[in-house]
């Protein structure tokens, strides 16, 4: 009888056996492993003004609200085309 948890793979050795982790899992003792969390690691390429997700196998970057992009380049949102279309006026006070 072997003990490796459902997120391993039995290998059967001669007399023995090894637990050997799914694909993207890392160890957490001889007979399970965990998924790598990505975002509390801090090893995501999400932006800056992205909020970082962990899902199985890997991790999403999405834009924080204000922001636009794919998640690991955000820029902020532009006025609306009404407001630049016509030519602005500064004035400089003192």
């Amino acid at each position: 009888m072997h003990y490796c948890q459902s997120n391993t793979v039995c290998v059967n050795l001669p007399g023995s056996h090894r637990c050997d982790c799914l694909p993207g899992l890392i160890r957490v003792d001889e007979y399970s492993c965990t998924e790598h969390d990505d975002c509390a690691s801090g090893q995501d390429e999400c932006d800056e003004n992205a909020i970082c997700t962990n899902t199985i196998r890997g991790h999403l970057c999405t834009c924080k609200p204000g922001y636009v992009g794919n998640g690991t380049i955000c820029r902020g949102k532009s006025l609306p085309s009404r407001l630049t279309d016509r030519p602005q006026t500064c004035l400089h006070t003192l």
